[in-house]
């Protein structure tokens, strides 16, 4: 489908305006994600789906069982809900919420006041959660610090809330720079000492697949006592157990630190939906003041159950040997990449710097992410490349995504993944780097090149 402004006078402006802002999509086959695609001939490198999940038939009939059972007890609908939590009985709900917030709970930690224990609140996704969440706690006078690369939701939750009033101030601080929000504290001392100063980071971060130095962030946070943090831990659950604010990834002196996680069940649960998790004295705030969470048809209960069975399968071990697994696969993958990667330019191809790398045998206690970005400022052909001559399927994150200088693919190692696969694509994304750098080292290329930077002086 070709959108081109000029190709025919359009007179409704927003017609115009569609097509223009929609062409330069368009032109880069940006759009050809939303096509049908043959999903059944093509490797899968795109998906969230960490642990496999979305495919194990024993995790599907064990959730066909539990509907099954739900049905015959007569136990309500299990379909659709009726409308929003504050207007409909949601004991399905209530009790998926009551168990979160048990296995969230610290071992070995009192809370004298048990409005301090944790209670977590079900929603649509993790979108909606971050949104409700930002758009309602901050208060005026406050100060929000947060990473440079927070998702979205977070910062589309904070225009929503009082900072679109200027009545919040809102300061970013350099991508896992400790040093960066200690100063900042510091130098926002009063703030501190008055006001709730709000903590925003990612346990995951989603397009560098790298984790947040929590241990360190929290330890910078105990001299600010008014100091509250946040960690979204989509991309962390069960790639990590119960994510990386929860033993045994950090203690419990240091976890009850956090005060609140989203948790996200549409990656490697392979389901959908999302919780919050927060102090129980939060919970009746949230309720009355997250407008999203308000006008939103709560969640299925077929839904609540699916999660249900998710859980089920991080309490009893099922998805262990799984993420076992991608930890194996992401470290071949990696090794791969650096073996075949070797004598490319890095203009062409790149790891990110920040992205931990296997060296040895000697580092099998690290954790890695199953997002591996791949740097390049042709990453729409280096796609179209591996999908045409590899049969693999892994989408380009263009601008506006990210910057017009971060343009990426966003590989996703998973569970099942074979090595054979893994090797496919190490290989495919060499062969084009190679390509790429004899063609831009051609006479051709250099003298295109030479033309542009003329025409720019």
């Amino acid at each position: 489908m070709a959108l081109h402004p000029q190709s025919e006078p359009f007179k409704d402006p927003l017609k115009r305006a569609v097509v223009k802002t929609v062409a330069p999509f368009a032109d880069r086959g940006l759009l050809q994600r939303f096509s049908p695609t043959n999903h059944t001939t093509v490797v899968d490198f795109s998906t969230n789906d960490f642990l496999s999940l979305s495919d194990d038939k024993v995790l599907a009939q064990t959730f066909i069982d539990r509907l099954q059972r739900v049905h015959n007890e007569g136990q309500n609908a299990i379909l659709g809900t009726g409308g929003s939590r504050l207007s409909i009985d949601a004991p399905h709900h209530l009790a998926l919420e009551k168990r979160i917030a048990s296995m969230w709970t610290l071992e070995g930690i009192a809370y004298p006041d048990p409005e301090d224990a944790p209670s977590a609140t079900f929603l649509p996704s993790g979108y909606v959660a971050n949104l409700s969440f930002w758009s309602a706690f901050p208060q005026v006078g406050d100060l929000v610090l947060h990473d440079e690369f927070i998702h979205a939701s977070v910062r589309d939750g904070l225009r929503l809330g009082r900072t679109s009033q200027g009545a919040i101030d809102i300061k970013m601080f350099p991508h896992n720079d400790v040093s960066a929000l200690r100063h900042l504290l510091q130098e926002d001392a009063e703030s501190c000492s008055s006001h709730t100063v709000w903590v925003a980071v990612d346990a995951v971060y989603s397009m560098e697949g790298d984790t947040a130095p929590l241990s360190e962030i929290i330890d910078v946070l105990s001299a600010f006592p008014r100091a509250k943090l946040f960690v979204d831990e989509a991309h962390a659950i069960g790639v990590f157990d119960l994510g990386l604010t929860m033993p045994p990834h950090m203690s419990a002196e240091r976890a009850a630190r956090v005060f609140a996680r989203t948790l996200t069940f549409g990656k490697a649960p392979a389901l959908s939906g999302a919780a919050l998790v927060a102090p129980a004295y939060a919970r009746p705030f949230f309720i009355v003041r997250a407008r999203p969470f308000i006008f939103s048809t709560a969640p299925c209960v077929f839904n609540v159950h699916a999660v249900e069975c998710a859980l089920d399968a991080l309490q009893n071990g099922y998805t262990a040997d799984r993420a076992s697994k991608l930890q194996a696969n992401v470290r071949t993958f990696l090794m791969l990449l650096q073996q075949n990667l070797e004598g490319i330019p890095s203009n062409i191809i790149r790891l990110p710097v920040s992205l931990p790398l296997p060296t040895s045998d000697a580092d099998q206690g690290v954790l890695y992410t199953p997002i591996v970005p791949l740097l390049s400022r042709e990453a729409c052909q280096l796609s179209e490349f591996l999908q045409a001559q590899h049969q693999v399927c892994v989408f380009p994150i263009a601008w506006p995504a990210v910057g017009r200088e971060a343009e990426r693919l966003r590989i996703c190692v998973r569970a099942g993944h074979s090595h054979k696969e893994l090797e496919m694509l190490a290989l495919g994304i060499a062969g084009w780097g190679r390509q790429a750098a004899l063609r831009l080292s051609s006479p051709v290329a250099v003298g295109q090149v030479s033309r542009k930077r003329d025409a720019k002086l």
